[in-house]
């Protein structure tokens, strides 16, 4: 029993964080990697829960405003 007394403060902040930061159920991911192994063609690369692709959707956004800045130097670098 004092194994669980000290884990519960862990326990119950796991459950009152927000879904973004909760693990995921193993079956889900198990049913979610067959469909990809059964899909024709299965996608080269594919993130599994919600976190990862917000975080690339807010990191890409970054780099896309980046490269739209210097867009114009980049083109002029090609020399053509």
């Amino acid at each position: 029993m004092a194994a669980k007394t000290w884990y519960e403060p862990l326990r119950e902040r796991r459950a009152a964080a927000p879904p973004s930061r909760r693990r995921g159920r193993t079956a889900a991911t198990a049913a979610a990697i067959l469909e990809i192994v059964d899909a024709d063609p299965p996608p080269l690369r594919v993130f599994l829960g919600a976190p990862p692709l917000e975080i690339a959707r807010e990191r890409y956004a970054e780099r896309l405003a980046t490269w739209e800045q210097w867009s114009s130097l980049s083109i002029d670098a090609q020399g053509d």
